[in-house]
């Protein structure tokens, strides 16, 4: 009728075995992805190796216009939008690191996980920081963006454009 299944002593070990083994090795697998990506945001090597002209071409801002922009995005946040305290889990990112993947968003076109994967977060991080750093931006718009209040200046702004990559004025 029924047939019963017996293992050998054998058999088990090497399941017991297995078993240990694999649940290990799990264990090591998450323990060094942590170790590996501890989700901080380390942005000094992003200023700091970079020289001058390399860093214009990756941020399309010169480094003092990039630290008088982040000046003046600190004053502003009164608020306290971009710092926040820590509480466990991932580090809080600094105002150095708003600053530098929003200037990355906006001047690349990177998609959310790329720009996430070169900075170490997620992509829904990327974009609470580029959401938080326009709110802040528009704040500053009167300080930064100039129009052409004459015809003569709307002329040399026009002119200025002639030699910009993929413009036809």
């Amino acid at each position: 009728m029924g047939e019963e299944i017996f293992f050998s002593d054998e058999d088990v070990t090497l399941v017991n075995f297995f078993f240990k083994t694999t649940i290990c090795n799990y264990f090591l697998m998450i323990m060094n992805y942590r170790l590996m990506n501890p989700k901080l945001l380390n942005v000094e090597p992003w200023i700091n190796n970079y020289n001058t002209i390399q860093f214009f071409h990756l941020f399309r801002m010169k480094k003092e216009s990039f630290c008088k922009l982040m000046e003046d995005v600190a004053r502003i946040d009164n608020n306290k939008i971009l710092s926040r305290r820590y509480h466990g889990g991932h580090h809080p990112i600094d105002i150095k690191g708003h600053v530098l993947i929003f200037l990355w968003y906006m001047a690349t076109q990177d998609t959310l996980l790329s720009i996430g994967t070169r900075f170490n977060v997620s992509p829904t991080t990327v974009m609470n920081v580029v959401n938080k750093m326009l709110y802040l931006v528009i704040k500053l718009k009167t300080r930064y963006i100039r129009f052409p209040q004459c015809e003569q200046e709307l002329i040399d702004v026009s002119h200025g454009f002639k030699n910009y990559p993929g413009m036809y004025v």
